[in-house]
């Protein structure tokens, strides 16, 4: 049982995070839970929200929780034989596994200074093009760029990084099952975990795994990848090893945040610096993709090259 696993913390830390891990292992469909202070926590899903759990949790119940997952998630002790004390900033997101029941994202913040938190299982199901109802012939021209023994980059982008990453892991998924890839996916938050298949995945979040996209770019490297997804692309990214990393003849997936296409070569141009004009020749599809009311992917074609 996952709980022999856990450090006895201290008071209620512990029955508090118990009461959080019972939750989502009592239910493969308990998915998100947000927690405020003086209200029963919460779960969310593209239906609105619902109460989880009856009891009423305070400012200290709350902090007391991220604390004991904190504490979890890095395997430390708050014990005599191990006293090493965790602090809780203004914000934070990491992440941490639950044996036999998955890997979640915890992400909590200051508010009136009380915290706040959600707790989010990071799935293991990816969609598939055809649920996402992906244009066929858009799959097929992105799949022969990202398969080409040539490489080239193909960027994505839209005004939602998850919308990005549902078509870019479809997109994955797809090649996953049909073709023998050696795929790097470095993400700020993992969006699903993927298994092997006909490939090999390696998934890398940014902060727990790597310091930075371009460290983790350039260390992917020594492995030789067929494919590298670089997720979520800020304006305060510089990363050198993307260049190198096309030039060995690598596939390049880019997610860029960005409403529109001028907003997304303005953010491209500003992480190229002086590259950029070297850059933008190695790409070969730009995608704009939107999320639509029925939680299906409207994803067109926004630029191709030769």
């Amino acid at each position: 049982m996952y709980f022999k696993n856990m450090r006895a913390i201290s008071g209620n830390v512990m029955d508090y995070t118990k009461k959080v891990f019972e939750y989502f292992s009592n239910n493969d469909a308990h998915h998100h839970i947000i927690i405020t202070p003086h209200a029963p926590p919460v779960e969310k899903s593209s239906h609105g929200i619902e109460v989880a759990m009856e009891n009423i949790w305070d400012d200290t119940d709350i902090r007391d929780t991220v604390l004991g997952l904190k504490n979890y998630g890095e395997e430390t002790a708050l014990s005599p034989g191990n006293p090493k004390t965790l602090e809780l900033g203004l914000s934070e997101t990491f992440c941490l596994s639950i044996s036999g029941v998955g890997r979640f994202r915890v992400s909590y913040l200051t508010q009136r200074g009380s915290l706040s938190f959600s707790m989010k299982r990071i799935p293991f199901v990816v969609e598939s093009c055809t649920d996402l109802h992906v244009d066929a012939s858009l799959v097929e021209s992105t799949l022969e760029v990202l398969c080409d023994n040539n490489g080239g980059i193909v960027a994505v982008f839209g005004p939602l990084a998850e919308a990005n990453s549902r078509l870019v892991y479809a997109l994955i998924k797809r090649i996953n099952s049909r073709q023998r890839r050696i795929i790097h996916i470095l993400e700020r938050e993992l969006m699903f975990l993927m298994r092997h298949d006909n490939s090999i995945i390696i998934q890398r979040e940014l902060g727990t795994d790597c310091t930075s996209l371009n460290e983790g770019i350039r260390e992917s490297l020594t492995m030789n990848p067929d494919i590298i997804f670089a997720g979520d692309l800020l304006v305060t990214d510089k990363i050198p090893a993307l260049e190198r990393a096309a030039e060995t003849g690598t596939s390049i997936i880019l997610s860029v945040v960005a409403n529109d296409k001028e907003a997304f070569l303005h953010l491209l141009k500003s992480i190229c610096g002086d590259h950029y004009a070297v850059f933008g020749r190695r790409i070969r599809e730009v995608i704009e993709v939107r999320s639509q009311t029925d939680g299906k992917l409207s994803a067109t074609l926004a630029a191709k090259t030769k």
